[in-house]
């Protein structure tokens, strides 16, 4: 079942069109990745989906609700956290979600028990009487999200939540993001264009390119339509020679030395790709210590998406 559904939705803005035709259908419960590079479209699609623009034409449906006819219905039901989220920094945590809550129209003492339990969920609980302004980047980012939760959303989408973290703080709001999944229930839109932080955390991914979806699936099923092969890493007594030897072969799409022993490789046919591989340089003379085999990143599928679609003239 759908919680999400699109139907040729698009924004034309004065200057450009900022989302063309987009057809999108996100599963209920799933982690859904929504990648591109910057200037892609990702946040209007966004704003969009939580009825804060208007669309020049199309459909779209939200928790079962059509955003032309019945948005603030779908707002009920939306969570959001966008990418320029402001947090008054004179106010404390539970004063904030307090506000946030009335204007969900929730009693204060449902409102108070509700917030409590969201600050000790996102781990603020010993912070809830703090003023803001002494919180750090990823502090806000787990108030954030504790906001989007005031009133027990059925969909959250989350603008590039893990911006401007390090890498500690990355982890940890990927972590609570699975977390608010897995016990809430709660479907989560992700948007970022940070492919190998958000990626391992989704069931699907929707990838953005130009305002135009390019791709949406599982990793597996985006590989098998692009056809992507694995990498072999291999360790070699001379790496250097080895790719020459693989070159003159004809046994390399792309070869990298890494280092003097180590060769990264993308053999041409997907098929057997090891085995000839392997055996075309063994019966060359080059002595193969260790073959390790990495299947495509959704990086690898991103870039081989966005520059297919900016080749086409």
């Amino acid at each position: 079942m759908n919680i999400i559904e699109t139907r040729a939705l698009t924004k034309v803005f004065p200057v450009c069109t900022a989302v063309a035709n987009l057809n999108l259908e996100v599963r209920v419960g799933e982690i859904f990745g929504f990648l591109g590079p910057n200037g892609a479209g990702k946040t209007t699609t966004i704003r969009l989906l939580s009825g804060i623009l208007p669309f020049s034409h199309g459909e779209a449906r939200v928790a079962e609700r059509d955003l032309q006819v019945d948005r603030h219905r779908a707002q009920a039901s939306i969570g959001l956290l966008s990418e320029s989220s402001g947090y008054y920094g004179w106010m404390a945590p539970l004063q904030y979600l307090q506000s946030f809550g009335h204007l969900y129209g929730r009693r204060p003492q449902y409102a108070h028990g509700r917030i409590v339990d969201r600050l000790r969920r996102v781990g603020l609980s010993d912070r809830q009487r703090t003023r803001i302004a002494t919180f750090s980047r990823g502090m806000q980012a787990r108030l954030g999200i504790a906001r989007t939760l005031v009133h027990r959303p059925r969909v959250l989408f989350l603008d590039e939540p893990t911006l401007g973290l390090d890498p500690l703080g990355q982890r940890d709001i990927l972590d609570l993001i699975q977390q608010v999944n897995r016990d809430e229930g709660a479907t989560v839109f992700l948007s970022s264009h940070a492919l190998d932080q958000v990626g391992p955390i989704c069931n699907r991914v929707g990838i953005l390119n130009e305002g135009c979806l390019v791709a949406q699936g599982t990793l597996p099923e985006l590989c098998r339509q692009l056809e992507l092969p694995s990498t072999l890493q291999l360790t070699v007594a001379d790496a250097d020679r080895a790719r020459q030897v693989g070159i003159t072969l004809g046994l390399f799409a792309e070869a990298t030395v890494v280092d003097r022993t180590h060769l990264s490789v993308s053999p041409k046919t997907t098929d057997g790709q090891t085995e000839t591989l392997v055996s075309g340089l063994v019966h060359a003379g080059i002595a193969i210590r260790e073959v390790v085999a990495r299947a495509p990143s959704l990086t690898d599928v991103f870039f081989a998406l966005v520059q297919c679609e900016r080749s086409v003239p």
